[in-house]
């Protein structure tokens, strides 16, 4: 069903960032749905070196590719296409994922049925099948420690960030779902205005979701359809440290905002700590590598900067 001479019931954003090959398996998989839904496609593409997006528009003429002259975020750039988009129902869907020709409809259906339902996650699994969690509690200070640390397995499922007590099997409301896939209802993004750009990439999914809650609304997991979601292969681009304090400053970010400033400045306070052991041990081995990344995920931690590319940045600070 073509989108073109009506408005589409689902607004389908994609955020690109190299994403190579997999962009286009991606874009393909969705315009496979429009059979069953009409829908519209609008690639956000963060400033890519790949051509990734040029080739999009190349081979998928009807899909609406935006281009920023830097990379704004994963955030942001949601929100520059979410402020265009005309579909009665938004899916954030992560460019390494695929979605089978029927996801959309299912999707409608359950949401349909599910009139506070604000946000719907779906099944993930890995490329051969693999289950992925794709259910998570807020991240608070105790969990993180207690993921890090390697003793949430001993603790009971409150203390765990993954949802690992459930079967993922059956419908279930939780706290919030993963980012891969995120297929929201443009009324309840409206009344809570989008995503928060302060969290350059990570944890934002986890800020949207609790905002949806706060506001009346419900986020809710549904088997009923699996999308494949290949895992960060943007990610694996930058330098390590980039990725680890990029994860690290949005969930200080997130303790802030919701009122845990003594957990998050004590989690700094070790982390910093913890850096600083790993550059010495490093220094003593004569592993340069390793005390570049120790010493650029520091830097972010000291300066509450993102890295941008190889070093650090400030995109919102």
């Amino acid at each position: 069903m073509s989108s073109a001479s009506q408005t589409p019931d689902v607004s389908v954003i994609i955020v690109n960032w190299n994403g190579g090959e997999l962009l286009n398996r991606c874009v393909q998989s969705v315009l496979e749905c429009r059979e069953r839904t009409s829908l519209e496609v609008l690639v956000v593409d963060n400033a890519s070196q790949d051509g990734s997006a040029r080739r999009v528009e190349k081979d998928f003429p009807d899909v609406h590719v935006i281009h920023n002259n830097e990379n704004k975020g994963f955030a942001a750039a949601n929100n520059q296409a979410i402020d265009l988009s005309k579909g009665r129902f938004v899916l954030l869907l992560n460019p390494d994922s695929t979605i089978p020709n029927d996801n959309l409809e299912i999707a409608l259906r359950i949401m349909g049925e599910q009139p506070r339902t604000g946000c719907l996650g779906c099944k993930l699994v890995n490329e051969d099948g693999s289950l992925q969690t794709s259910c998570h509690n807020y991240p608070t200070p105790t969990r993180v420690w207690a993921a890090r640390l390697g003793i949430n397995r001993f603790l009971p499922s409150h203390f765990h960030l993954a949802r690992l007590d459930i079967s993922y099997d059956s419908p279930l409301k939780v706290e919030y779902v993963k980012g891969a896939y995120m297929f929201f209802r443009k009324e309840a993004l409206n009344a809570i205005g989008g995503m928060d750009e302060q969290f350059f990439m990570y944890s934002e999914e986890a800020d949207i979701c609790r905002r949806l809650w706060n506001a009346g609304w419900e986020v809710l997991y549904d088997p009923s359809t699996t999308v494949t979601h290949y895992r960060a292969r943007s990610s694996v681009q930058l330098p390590r440290f980039v990725t680890q304090a990029r994860r690290y400053l949005s969930r200080y970010r997130f303790f802030l905002k919701y009122n845990q400033p003594i957990g998050a400045e004590v989690d700094r306070l070790f982390m910093g700590i913890n850096l600083v052991a790993l550059w010495l041990l490093d220094l003593i081995r004569g592993n340069r590598s390793g005390m570049k990344n120790s010493a650029g995920f520091l830097k972010a931690i000291l300066t509450n900067k993102y890295p941008v590319g190889n070093w650090i940045g400030s995109p919102k600070s």
